[in-house]
């Protein structure tokens, strides 16, 4: 928790009990993440978010004025459960 404060790590809740953690990147850099459905593998991506995503979002709302943060998480099938599930 000391290092999540300290802004070193961040932490990351992917629609399942367990947490994650990962360094933060030089530059803070956002991204997202693909979650595989088989193995669990996780990797991050950089995902190009529209000018104004955001805004956008909050256009939609009638009870939130601020978004602090955001995490999108994408669930799949890596390249390894797909080629084994086709043997």
């Amino acid at each position: 928790e000391m290092l999540v404060r300290e802004g070193v790590v961040v932490r990351i809740s992917l629609n399942n009990a367990r947490e994650y953690y990962e360094l933060v990147p030089l530059g803070g850099e956002h991204h997202h993440h693909l979650v595989c459905n088989g193995c669990g593998t996780i990797e991050g991506v950089a995902v190009p978010e529209p000018k104004g995503f955001e805004k956008g979002i909050l256009k939609h709302s009638r009870r939130f004025g601020a978004i602090t943060s955001h995490a999108i998480e994408f669930f799949g099938t890596c390249k390894v459960c797909i080629k084994t599930a086709e043997v």
